[in-house]
């Protein structure tokens, strides 16, 4: 049963190079912080790991599936997925009810 709060595991594949642009055009275009603002939105944090310059980690944790939904549908997101597409190859999502 999906009950409680949702946490998402997203592993991104960028594009060569282009880590830090992302990283970035994120924070500076407001996107990041308008994110964490979201209804519900308990983190919204992105890892770096030190070994692999070809990947980035977003650790999301959204209080219940109600709020997961209205990130989803919120404006925000069409303007990441813009800004994600000029960065990033591949996504994987992997979700967890906790």
């Amino acid at each position: 049963m999906e009950k409680g709060s949702i946490v998402n595991n997203v592993t991104y594949t960028m594009k060569p190079g282009k880590r830090a642009d992302f990283l970035r055009e994120m924070r500076e275009s407001g996107l990041l912080e308008a994110v964490r603002s979201e209804e519900g939105c308990l983190l919204y944090a992105y890892f770096i790991p030190e070994e692999d310059d070809g990947n980035l980690f977003l650790l999301e944790k959204w209080r219940d599936k109600e709020c997961l939904s209205g990130h989803v549908a919120n404006p925000n997101m069409a303007k990441v997925k813009a800004v994600k597409a000029k960065y990033i190859e591949e996504t994987v999502v992997e979700k967890f009810f906790v």
